[in-house]
């Protein structure tokens, strides 16, 4: 069997942790850290240190960074440490929560001010399996089951497929001095009840408890990946425009977890993607929210689109001034190209009076459109368009008194035409022509 530092080895070169990549260790002065800050100097990385002295222990937290510190001069290992006393005194979140904001925020500014490029955290196995068990009783799909990843982003754990008594048996056979956070002993947290009771008890069934478990882990993610991919292939539009007939043509009992997949980055929940899949059979028009997007189940499709401020309700256009988005211009009939994009509109100049109003679509507007003479509900060209319930509101029309004398993206009124008596034309035309 291969020692501890051999296979750390490989797990350092198939992370593609080397030296050129400017490591930076989180070192808390515990064992984990401090075992990994050893192995790593075995390995002959060249790697920097960061710490963080929370307070949180008074004297005991001091003594924590004065101890990474010199274990740091004592190799040669550039260290950085912040003190982050004030700002956990008036955290308003949690200790442990506001602990690791301020953690990984000093990590992320000393890889911009120091050009590290890859940040090492000494989470191990039995760590993974807390994880695994937390996630199992807050109640978890699939993704929560795959545990601590083992790479994310910049973050990297190479002691992750190590357990923790493999760690301790190393440091103890090779006398590694590491200080030790009475907090831990505490049964505070979800965390330290599962460390000190649940995986234990596991353990004396089956010493190699950790090691099976975390290779189930690993089966999990390699099948959550797999299922990634197939949603991926299956649906690869963008995700503000699914089709339905796309989610109909799975087995009723899969579609919603297709349609949870499909829409989980955009932090739609299960219950919802069932109540999702149940619209699929209803009236058009079902709307459902999530924290930042909205998702309209439309005639043939689903749609998705992220929720913002909402923008002012009228703009006043004066002479010179531009609507947003558009180029506005008055221009002699004589310079005068036609362009047949639906979002460019041509008027004639002198049968319009100042000052235009730009605002969205409202219920009961009505207008000529452009060649014909009897007026129309604008609800009613929507409708002979087939346009979906997002892209109506997001519809302006630009008025001249109580006339509409444009839909966006659709029409001109015909009593604003152009004419062979025409002799100016008021232009708008989209910014990006």
């Amino acid at each position: 069997m291969n020692s501890l530092p051999e296979k750390f080895y490989q797990r350092l070169q198939w992370l593609q942790i080397s030296s050129e990549k400017r490591p930076l260790l989180a070192l808390s002065g515990g064992l984990d850290s401090v075992v990994l800050f050893h192995l790593l100097c075995g390995a002959k990385v060249g790697f920097s240190a960061a710490h963080v002295n929370y307070g949180l222990r008074n004297d005991a937290s001091d003594g924590d960074e004065q101890f990474c510190r010199e274990l740091c001069q004592k190799n040669g290992i550039p260290f950085f440490s912040y003190d982050a006393k004030a700002e956990m005194e008036t955290a308003k979140k949690g200790t442990q929560e506001a602990a690791r904001e301020i953690r990984y925020a000093f990590f992320r500014t000393l890889c911009i001010t120091e050009n590290f490029t890859q940040v090492l955290t000494a989470h191990h196995a039995n760590d993974s399996v807390e994880t695994f068990f937390i996630n199992i009783l807050r109640g978890s799909g699939i993704e929560g089951l795959r545990g601590i990843r083992e790479e994310n982003v910049n973050i990297f754990r190479p002691l992750l497929s190590f357990p923790r008594k493999e760690l301790e048996a190393y440091a103890k056979e090779n006398n590694i001095a590491h200080r030790e956070d009475a907090s831990n002993a505490k049964d505070d947290y979800l965390r330290n009840r599962l460390r000190h009771y649940v995986i234990p008890a596991i353990e004396t069934t089956d010493g190699k408890a950790v090691e099976r478990i975390i290779g189930t882990m690993r089966n999990i993610s390699n099948e959550a990946d797999l299922l990634n991919f197939f949603i991926k292939s299956s649906f690869p539009e963008s995700i503000s425009t699914t089709e339905k007939a796309k989610v109909l043509s799975f087995p009723e009992e899969l579609r919603p977890i297709v349609i949870f997949k499909r829409f989980q980055r955009i932090h739609l929940t299960y219950s919802q993607a069932e109540d999702v899949s149940m619209a699929l059979y209803g009236t058009s028009g079902r709307q459902f929210f999530t924290s930042t997007h909205q998702i309209l189940v439309d005639r043939d499709l689903i749609l998705a689109e992220e929720m913002t401020e909402s923008p002012m309700e009228e703009l006043t256009i004066n002479p010179y001034d531009q609507i947003p988005g558009y180029r506005v211009s008055t221009i002699p009939i004589s310079e005068f190209r036609l362009d047949t994009n639906t979002f460019c509109a041509f008027l004639d100049a002198d049968k319009i009076t100042y000052p235009l109003v730009w605002r969205f679509v409202k219920t009961g507007d009505a207008m000529v459109p452009f060649s014909m003479k009897g007026r129309k509900k604008i609800s009613d060209i929507f409708i002979d368009s087939k346009l979906d319930r997002y892209s109506k509101a997001k519809r302006h029309v630009l008025c001249c008194g109580d006339e509409i004398v444009w839909l966006e993206g659709y029409r001109i009124n015909d009593s604003s035409k152009i004419t062979p008596q025409t002799s100016r034309v008021l232009c708008i035309i989209p910014e990006k022509l």
